[in-house]
């Protein structure tokens, strides 16, 4: 489970995402995430959905309980009042704290950029995900 804030745009946005590791010693997983943003105008006009896949390296998982992590994800977005749709490449930087063997929590800025018809749009996005694995 995540949730956030996109800077620029001002929406908020909660969601899930499932991973898995592709190595024994943690350092590389894939993941895919949905998420829904609340935009600031009322009713649906600005809301929208948002799908994306992607990988997270991670930095020294097996030697610290905290450590950071590198991301990259592609994906697309579906603005809920309209057909517009754009797809969306995000690379991302945060850091992530193991809590216990199976908890853990990160903090992440990934920067957004949105791609329709030839052009192209930047957001800055920031999550707090709360992480259970088994």
């Amino acid at each position: 489970f995540y949730l956030g804030t996109y800077i620029r745009g001002g929406e908020n946005f909660y969601g899930i995402t499932v991973g898995r590791f592709l190595d024994s010693r943690g350092w590389l997983m894939l993941d895919g995430e949905i998420h829904y943003a609340l935009g600031d105008d009322k009713g649906k006009r600005d809301d929208f959905i948002s799908w994306s896949a992607g990988l997270n390296f991670n930095f020294k998982p097996m030697d610290y309980r905290i450590y950071p992590f590198l991301s990259m994800h592609f994906g697309q977005r579906q603005l809920l009042a309209s057909p517009v749709s754009y797809k969306t490449v995000s690379p991302g930087i945060g850091v992530n704290a193991e809590l216990s063997s199976i908890f853990s929590t990160s903090a992440e800025a990934r920067e957004v950029f949105l791609f329709r018809q030839g052009s192209r749009s930047d957001e800055t996005r920031v999550n707090l995900s709360f992480s259970y694995k088994y």
